[in-house]
């Protein structure tokens, strides 16, 4: 299922001639009249855990800590799949995503 209007997606990424370098995909949620994010994917660092700028996925919880993750492929930094492909599943799969916020302990 695709996102509904209690969905909203901001994106943002920076191109070095035909590729990108750096990229933010988040996905929220409007849920009990508040936004919440639901899901991010981007190159920013992290202090200790991204301090290289590799792409990687942060998946929100409504009752637990957010989980971190590092993506496959991730260091070579022509992130032009990664984006398409996490784009499209943000948006493809945005019911999915807040149904894993609210429901996964």
């Amino acid at each position: 299922m695709t996102m509904t209007k209690d969905d909203k997606l901001r994106v943002s990424f920076c191109r070095m001639g035909d590729k990108i370098i750096d990229f933010s995909i988040q996905l929220s949620s409007k849920i009990d009249g508040k936004w919440k994010e639901i899901l991010r994917i981007d190159t920013e660092t992290h202090g200790d855990k991204n301090n290289e700028g590799f792409a990687h996925v942060h998946h929100f919880y409504a009752k637990r800590s957010q989980w971190y993750q590092s993506l496959p492929g991730a260091q070579n930094k022509n992130f032009n799949l990664l984006y398409k492909q996490w784009l499209r599943d943000a948006i493809n799969r945005a019911k999915y995503h807040k149904r894993n916020y609210l429901f996964n302990k």
